[in-house]
């Protein structure tokens, strides 16, 4: 017991001592980071910094383009930017030059105000090919007109080449139908294209079965439209759930009561033409 008594004695001295230490231990200051730099965080390096602000932006179809400025139509009316060798220029996400932008091209353009010549500098340019996007006009032949948001008239050629989709569903020329939405492309020149792939917009409801019976099929509508259907073998079928990649289908899984996209042609007066059918199933 004696031996054990000054023992205890310099333990307790020694935590007093290392207790004391801590508390006096003067504590650390951060260094003051540069003007601008990133400041560093607690779990590591800071993350590297985004782009530098480019200025304000502008976009919309190219207008005019001269030998040093491009002018783009919008909104606000036809603005002209300044363009000099510190322009970057992207046509079609690739670098090019203002001499690869033609009128019709869509851009975007981020500029500054010169304030000494009143005049707006090009800092950025994005431009790329229009392509046709609207709504068929007119179908003449193997001549299809698609007029955009724009009010620009595209006149697209096809050929026996031309492949013609909508979704998943081939189609030919004449499933083509004046107020249908299409997208087409191919080789242009002006508001001339030679179409490779014309990809229509045929009409497409969601709602609800309310009747089958062998080829007819009867839908409620989310907007409470009542649409009569014939299907045909040119149906496709197919099982949409929530979870998981779609399945092939057939007319035997349509059941009343189901949840389905239906799609296809609709004339005034008769029923629709469905090319699609899509059960929306919860598992």
């Amino acid at each position: 017991m004696k031996r054990v008594l000054p023992l205890l004695i310099i333990i307790a001295v020694l935590g007093v001592a290392f207790s004391a230490a801590a508390v006096q231990k003067p504590a650390r200051t951060a260094k003051p980071a540069a003007a601008g730099a990133a400041q560093p965080n607690w779990w590591g390096p800071p993350p590297p910094q985004g782009e530098p602000d480019r200025g304000p932006k502008v976009h919309g179809p190219v207008a005019a383009v001269g030998e040093n400025s491009i002018t783009l139509r919008t909104p606000s009316g036809f603005n002209t930017y300044a363009v000099g060798p510190d322009t970057e220029i992207r046509v079609g996400g690739r670098p090019g030059a203002l001499a690869d932008i033609s009128v019709g091209f869509v851009a975007n353009v981020s500029f500054e105000y010169d304030q000494a010549n009143l005049t707006t500098h090009a800092k950025r340019i994005g431009a790329v090919r229009p392509e046709p996007n609207g709504r068929i006009t007119s179908i003449e032949g193997n001549l299809v007109r698609i007029t955009d948001e724009g009010g620009t008239v595209w006149e697209v050629t096809t050929t026996p080449e031309t492949r013609i989709m909508w979704l998943r569903i081939p189609l030919t020329m004449a499933d083509l139908r004046i107020g249908y939405g299409a997208r087409a492309e191919g080789p242009s020149e002006g508001n001339r294209v030679q179409a490779r792939a014309i990809q229509a917009r045929l009409p497409f409801f969601k709602g609800a079965v309310t009747d089958i019976n062998n080829n007819s099929i009867r839908v409620k509508t989310v907007d409470q439209r009542t649409i009569e259907g014939v299907m045909s073998d040119r149906t496709m079928v197919v099982i949409h759930p929530r979870v998981g990649p779609n399945t092939p289908g057939t007319r035997a899984d349509i059941r009343r009561g189901m949840a389905i996209n239906i799609g296809g042609h609709i004339a005034e007066g008769q029923p629709m033409d469905v090319l699609l059918v899509e059960l929306l199933i919860g598992e």
